[in-house]
């Protein structure tokens, strides 16, 4: 839940989603790469954002598999 002020929004809770939303694109890298993807395709809905983050997330992950 939020509330509005006049000049300041105050988040107060996150569902367990948000969390991990929040946990996938904490690192900047991993941040900026899911902003230039939603870029490039042209869209930035929080949907399109979290499926991108995945996937940014998952090639990591496999990229580091792969390497060792």
């Amino acid at each position: 839940m939020g509330q509005i002020s006049p000049q300041l929004w105050r988040i107060f809770d996150l569902t367990y989603p948000g969390h991990q939303f929040l946990a996938d694109v904490r690192s900047d890298t991993t941040w900026n790469k899911t902003k230039n993807i939603a870029k490039n395709v042209g869209s930035e809905s929080l949907h399109a954002l979290k499926d991108i983050a995945v996937g940014v997330v998952t090639a990591a992950i496999q990229n580091q598999l792969g390497s060792h």
